[in-house]
């Protein structure tokens, strides 16, 4: 997140370390299938 380090993303939204891997794990799935959907057309 704008260039920022784990601990400073977690400390900036105030959450967990492991719910930022959540996140970050959700997020990147969901930027997979766009781009699936994209280029599968």
């Amino acid at each position: 997140m704008e260039g920022l380090s784990a601990e400073e993303v977690v400390a900036t939204l105030d959450i967990s370390a492991g719910n930022e891997r959540v996140l970050l794990h959700r997020a990147r799935s969901r930027v997979r299938r766009a781009l699936e959907e994209y280029f599968d057309h």
